[in-house]
């Protein structure tokens, strides 16, 4: 067993130690396996609170949606708009409060999907 199989089977997802700055844990042990789903879990908690590391790692690790982060990405406008444009590639209505709150990126945004103004 890899340690991208037991980090998939435990958190339901893939998982990359190294983007996360994990390096060569001792999966062979308890205490080692410990250690590792403790470091994994930890740095996730500190993605989830910083929008540009949420899209980050929902684009290039995920590579798709990834609910716990939007819940972050959808505070910045921003990363809002790059959640919407670039993972989900479809209108977010999750995201648009936060989008209205940056001119640019609202008209953007409104032109990218063909959104009326007054929608």
């Amino acid at each position: 067993m890899t340690i991208d199989d037991v980090l998939s089977s435990h958190f339901g997802f893939n998982i990359d130690i190294k983007y996360l700055g994990i390096d060569n844990p001792d999966i062979h042990t308890e205490d080692g396996l410990n250690r590792l789903i403790t470091a994994v879990n930890d740095e996730l908690e500190m993605i989830k609170k910083d929008p540009e590391r949420a899209y980050h790692y929902a684009l290039n690790v995920i590579k798709g949606r990834w609910p716990e982060g939007e819940e972050i990405m959808k505070s910045d406008p921003f990363f809002a708009y790059w959640n919407s444009v670039y993972i989900i590639k479809d209108r977010w209505f999750e995201g648009e409060e936060a989008m209205k709150k940056n001119d640019k990126i609202w008209s953007v945004y409104n032109d990218y999907f063909n959104i009326p103004m007054y929608d």
